[in-house]
């Protein structure tokens, strides 16, 4: 996917459809913090979130690319036309949340635009 604003996007990869908090799901979050670290935990144990700091990730005035993949809790994240992850998580839950949904968004009264594509 493709995105332009200036910080905070929140990717979730979820089991169910929603907005609603009560639902399982993947959290995360690039240029989080004034665009200054990303992020990646699930809903049911923040202890185990990853934090990097990386700055300038995003920008307002054009669009910046990433991929994300995942398998079995295993969660990778990086920059579009880059295979090295900027960014690894796995879930040390013992059954890992099946993602069925992707829901995006920007965050923080952040304002961007996406553009989406899939394999």
């Amino acid at each position: 996917f493709w995105v332009k604003t200036a910080n905070d996007v929140d990717i979730a990869l979820a089991t169910a459809p929603s907005d609603n908090s009560d639902k399982e799901y993947y959290r995360i979050g690039i240029g989080a913090i004034f665009n200054t670290e990303v992020h990646a935990y699930s809903m049911w144990s923040y202890d185990n979130r990853v934090v990097k700091k990386i700055n300038g990730l995003l920008s307002q005035s054009e669009y910046m690319g990433f991929w994300i993949t995942w398998n079995n809790g295993h969660i990778k994240l990086g920059k579009a036309g880059r295979k090295s992850q900027i960014l690894e998580y796995q879930d040390n839950a013992k059954i890992p949340l099946t993602v069925n949904y992707i829901g995006y968004s920007t965050a923080f009264g952040s304002p961007g635009e996406f553009l989406l594509y899939s394999h």
